[in-house]
């Protein structure tokens, strides 16, 4: 039993995973819509879990996380609140776009400050019963419409929900590596379509596996980049993507390399005005597809940091390049010293998935993206916890 009155530090897992993914089932099945984005009603879900957490921690006798939290809120107000009130040009819309990143870092930290971290058998279980759900929807589309298609959503893009499913794999070691649960997580990847989800999960199941033959490691690893380069180029190469800036994750790092050689030292160090505008005489041709594409969809005008997609890339415009050294080297360190496979899981969902999506800003994965590095990478905040958490024995990698 994962979720009691005992158990209140889970609500947020089972919201998003459970009631959210129920939502969603829900929503698809009953309007046969399979295109339509309901990121909404996980933003409600992520701003009420925010809300609580708030009060929580207001009446919390522990408020672990205290100085951290400090720490932040004064950089937020310092680099992000007082230049976005100073500027003249800085887009209402876009800052509300941009701060989602914050809101969900604060959620998460408030509410394991106060409640506690929930338990990876929490997070696991309920990533599992999302897998299902999401083979389900998927099943009864092509049984209704008789075709398959990547793009049946279920809460958004595959990719995204795939980023979602993985954040609870990465416990699968810690709980037995079990044939039926490995079989469900496999296919929901597979039907996805999502060639990094793909990508990403080979690489933790070897992680999981991983043979005590160095040479057998190495061999894999040669065999699965050299695999993955194959199938970038067949995907490639193909008639309707003769051109470079069809790759739009490519076009991604071109457009961020010129934006942001455009900027003034100061904003290449400390980030630029959240809501702000970027340079538009750096603007690509190529590029210009996806701006053209966000002003009619979202009425902004004027490129910004969010419609770049990499989390590295908005990292960069938003907190300035050693800020996000920093951050970086922190991952690689973590997962060179790491002695927990847990740790060294999570980094690779986070850091694979980071190159070409908004990892921390997406309403169904933002939350949960926080909570579950809290629980990996901070486990000794947890009260009467030995290894990752007080249900859960710890697995090293071999």
């Amino acid at each position: 039993m994962f979720f009691s009155i005992q158990q209140f530090k889970n609500l947020p897992v089972v919201l998003i995973y459970l009631i959210g993914g129920l939502g969603a089932f829900f929503f698809r099945q009953t309007t046969l819509n399979w295109s339509a984005n309901i990121l909404s009603f996980f933003e409600v879900i992520s701003v009420s879990v925010f809300g609580i957490s708030v009060l929580g921690y207001c009446f919390s006798r522990t408020r672990k996380f205290f100085p951290i939290i400090i720490a932040l809120s004064f950089y937020v107000f310092l680099f992000i609140f007082l230049p976005f009130c100073c500027s003249e040009n800085a887009s209402l819309r876009v800052f509300f776009i941009e701060i989602k990143a914050v809101v969900y870092l604060f959620a998460a930290l408030l509410w394991c400050g106060s409640f506690g971290n929930p338990t990876s058998e929490a997070i696991y279980k309920c990533a599992k019963s999302f897998a299902i759900l999401y083979l389900l929807n998927h099943l009864f589309f092509i049984v209704r419409l008789g075709f398959y298609s990547r793009f049946f959503h279920f809460v958004s893009e595959c990719n995204y929900d795939i980023f979602l499913i993985l954040l609870g794999f990465i416990f699968f070691a810690n709980h037995g590596k079990k044939l039926w649960d490995l079989i469900i997580f496999s296919t929901a990847v597979c039907i996805s379509g999502s060639l990094t989800g793909a990508i990403v999960f080979i690489v933790l199941v070897y992680m999981c596996y991983v043979p005590k033959n160095k040479l057998m490691s190495v061999f894999f690893l040669l065999s699965l980049f050299a695999g993955t380069y194959a199938c970038f180029l067949i995907k490639y190469s193909t008639s309707f993507l003769q051109q470079i800036y069809n790759i739009d994750r490519v076009i991604f790092f071109m457009q961020a390399f010129e934006s942001f050689k455009e900027l003034p030292v100061s904003e290449k160090l400390l980030g630029c005005t959240w809501g702000e505008a970027l340079p538009e005489n750096s603007i690509l041709p190529a590029f210009r597809f996806y701006v053209d594409l966000f002003e009619n969809k979202n009425n902004v005008y004027g490129m910004y940091p969010f419609m770049l997609h990499s989390t590295y890339l908005r990292l960069l415009f938003g907190i300035g390049l050693p800020l996000l050294i920093i951050i970086l080297s922190y991952f690689i360190l973590r997962f060179l010293k790491a002695k927990h496979i847990e740790v060294k899981l999570f980094i690779i969902v986070f850091m694979f998935f980071s190159l070409s999506l908004s990892t921390m800003t997406i309403a169904n994965g933002g939350v949960m993206l926080f909570i579950t590095g809290i629980v990996v990478l901070f486990p000794s905040q947890n009260k009467n916890m030995k290894g990752l958490d007080d249900d859960n024995k710890i697995k090293t990698v071999i």
